[in-house]
């Protein structure tokens, strides 16, 4: 038993360690309880450590060998600190290759006991490995490997750092004796099982950043090197910060998140790749994430050299090529239309390739000043008697207009063309593609380098976007999204960084023309930010919080071992009201009506006032891999919070079917330009046209982000499971000229 004069003596031993750490680090470990007072995000949702447990662990896809992303090398002159807080070892250990980046060995920090738990029990101690990626710096992009110790015969490693003899005091340094190869110290460990969480980092500022891999094989440490860490920190103090919750974090075994997880999804028979991920192309198909990318943004003020007067020589017919007109079939390739044939040559500097096929994208891949258009058509040439990535592709842009495009109606649009991926259609009589497009090929056109829009992504095309559009109806544009697309209502990729490649006009090469410098270019004028939605994949330069951890629109799983669960239902926790003045604002996604008044939703005994509601098309989240016609987004701020904080946003998910009573009545098609506002007559009551089909629905939630920047991560999301219907009509109203091209990718 410990008589008094021994706890007065550990208050003072405890009490004047924690003013030394204190004046040294500004925190300890004696209250890291009040580590959020100085750290806010010591308060965050996603810290670290964790309690692991493994029954609950999920395995997802073929399992991963951390040992096969290691490059660790010999550290010959590494050195052992003593912070204060821990033994740190730091030197060039190499590095760890997680999904595709490179990450560093930092340094190399001890804890005792463990800091993370399994099954609810530490372990005597715990070493981490901490990592950061390649160019990053700060906190940012931080990886750590954890191996847990347990009791039993000394550890070399530690023994190599002074453990039980040797390490050095506080604030004082040591040469490590030997090198130190990770790979062979970590050794069957690091070949095992492990467990992979997303957090942040133990101690003060408690960056959420971190990528944690939990060794499940343990090394054994003595008593002897046990005791002795602890009596370098004077002798009954651990360095272990307690046990974080998880809220809703997911533990994976084996594997991890990221790109990786869009390959197992089903897709469709005739396809391993959809328009769901395309950022995530490059995991299967790494040409992909090259340099030299389409679609682009072409800026009309950035071209390179004095615009030229050449024109597109298009060949109906030569005797090298045998033209086929009849006996064509339009086919469902699983993400759009497209007619494979041979329909003449297109001719550069005497070169012939021949056009092979050609297909459709809506709404256009291509954007012109940042504007894109309803749709465009590719058509497709390879070089005669070079290889199959010798290609040059024709780009043909569609705009609105009153009637059916007739060419278009021959392959099936806005009805006949086949709906199963795999199908075809018989196209009826002749086609003469260069008649056809006939308007548009003979005019001017822009011309770069680039790449395929799909994958393999290959990079050696030359690329003919052409000045002059063809028309297309709504119908057929509608039509196209909602049968033609395969899951996601669009079937464009998102535009590329032009890289510095020069884009010309009216001329047929871009040989010895200036490049123009463009990586991720900033938006900020005059201290203001601004921003669009032509690379939204830019944003994080300059709104830092685009690029972060917790980001929306995500897609949802209602399936399998990652399904939502639950029953709880809102309906008496709505209070919405009527509100009478409202106007409703064109946006670039579709529109927008402002609070306040409103009403409110409470939940978890807080109150949350409606700020607004808008409505876009297609949605922006996706439930198990599909896109839906459009979403409403209720914005509510919590009772007495300022700025973007404590958001919650409650989205209804709309399908095609009956037409709309509320939508029609906000009656946004009047609006044809963005920012453009209009008032709704008479008063806009939610909980009426509302209230009963939230209070029924249930519902699917997750800590997100705004979907815009600055892209706050402070957003409570609650996804209605049930929906609402609108007709394609209104699709069209809310959408504008360019359905679908004004959106986040998920």
């Amino acid at each position: 038993m410990i008589g008094p004069a021994m706890q007065l003596l550990r208050l003072v031993g405890i009490a004047l360690l924690q003013a030394v750490f204190s004046a040294a680090n500004h925190w300890d470990y004696l209250i890291p309880a009040n580590w959020p007072v100085s750290y806010p995000l010591c308060g965050g949702r996603q810290q670290s450590p964790v309690n692991v447990e493994p029954e609950q662990a999920f395995k997802y896809g073929p399992a991963v060998r951390l040992d096969s992303l290691a490059t660790y090398v010999d550290a010959t002159e590494s050195k052992v600190k003593n912070t204060g807080h821990t033994l740190q070892v730091e030197g060039f250990f190499g590095f760890l290759t997680f999904q595709g980046e490179d990450y560093y060995v930092l340094h190399i920090d001890l804890h005792f006991p463990s800091e993370h738990a399994i099954d609810g029990v530490l372990h005597p101690g715990e070493l981490q490995v901490v990592h950061q990626k390649s160019g990053s710096s700060a906190f940012d992009d931080l990886l750590v490997i954890s191996l847990l110790f347990t009791e039993g015969g000394e550890n070399p490693l530690l023994k190599q750092l002074g453990l039980p003899i040797g390490a050095p005091p506080a604030g004082l340094s040591s040469t490590v004796s030997g090198s130190v190869n990770l790979k062979q110290t970590l050794g069957a460990a690091l070949q095992g099982s492990f467990y992979h969480y997303e957090g942040s980092l133990t101690t003060p500022p408690c960056t959420e950043s971190v990528e944690w891999f939990i060794l499940k094989q343990t090394h054994e440490v003595s008593a002897e090197q046990i005791s002795t860490f602890y009596n370098l920190f004077g002798g009954f103090l651990s360095n272990n910060r307690p046990i974080q919750e998880l809220k809703g974090r997911v533990v994976l075994q084996d594997s991890f998140f990221g790109c990786h997880e869009s390959q197992h999804w089903h897709v469709s028979a005739v396809t391993t790749w959809d328009y769901l991920l395309p950022q995530c192309w490059d995991a299967l198909y790494p040409v992909c994430g090259g340099p030299k990318q389409s679609p682009i943004d072409i800026k009309t003020d950035q071209l390179s050299g004095v615009a030229g007067n050449q024109r597109l020589i298009v060949l109906q017919s030569t005797p090298l090529l045998e033209i086929q007109k009849e006996g064509l079939e339009v086919r469902n390739i699983g993400h759009g239309l497209q007619v494979d044939g041979a329909f003449g040559a297109l001719v550069l500097d005497d070169i012939m390739y021949e056009a092979v096929q050609f297909n459709l994208h809506f709404p256009s891949e291509h954007s012109i000043d940042g504007e894109f258009r309803a749709g465009e058509l590719h058509v497709v040439h390879r070089l005669v008697g070079g290889s199959a990535e010798d290609l040059a592709v024709v780009a043909v842009f569609f705009d609105l207009g009153p009637a059916h495009n007739t060419f278009l109606q021959r392959l099936g649009l806005p009805s006949g063309a086949p709906e199963q991926a795999g199908g075809s259609m018989p196209i009826a009589g002749s086609l003469d593609l260069r008649s056809e497009l006939e308007a548009a090929v003979a005019g001017n056109f822009y011309h770069y380098e680039g790449s395929l829009t799909a994958p393999p992504c290959t990079d050696s095309v030359k690329w003919f976007v052409m000045e002059t559009s063809l028309r297309v109806s709504a119908e057929q544009v509608a039509a196209f999204m909602q049968k033609y697309s395969a899951s996601v209502t669009t079937n464009s990729r998102p535009l590329q960084l032009r890289n510095g490649r020069p884009v010309v006009m009216g001329k047929i090469s871009v040989a010895g023309e200036v490049t123009v410098n463009e990586r991720c270019p900033t938006r900020a004028q005059d201290g203001e930010r601004t921003w669009t939605y032509e690379l939204p994949q830019c944003w994080h330069e300059d709104f830092p919080m685009c690029g972060g951890r917790s980001q929306s629109p995500i897609n949802i799983n209602t399936k399998g071992r990652l399904a939502a669960e639950g029953s709880f239902k809102l309906e008496f926790e709505l209070q919405y009201r009527a509100s009478a003045g409202r106007s409703v604002q064109r946006t670039a996604r579709g529109f927008q009506v402002d609070g306040p008044d409103f009403g409110s939703l409470d939940v978890g005994g807080a109150r949350y006032d409606v700020l607004d509601f808008h409505v876009q098309c297609p949605s922006e989240h996706a439930v198990d891999g599909k896109k839906m016609a459009c979403e409403m987004q209720v914005v509510h701020q919590k009772d007495g919070s300022t700025g973007l904080d404590d958001l919650l946003v409650l989205s209804i998910l709309y399908e095609i079917g009956e037409e709309s009573a509320f939508l029609q009545r906000i009656d946004a098609g009047r609006l044809s330009s963005v920012g453009q506002v209009a008032g709704i007559t008479g008063s806009i009551d939610l909980q009426a046209e509302l209230g009963a089909f939230i209070g029924s629905s249930d519902f699917f939630r997750y800590d997100g982000s705004l979907t815009t920047p600055p892209c706050s991560e402070t957003v409570s999301w609650y996804i209605l499971s049930k929906r609402l219907t609108l007709s394609q009509d209104q699709v069209q109203a809310v959408s504008g000229p360019s359905p679908g091209a004004y959106h986040r990718p998920l």
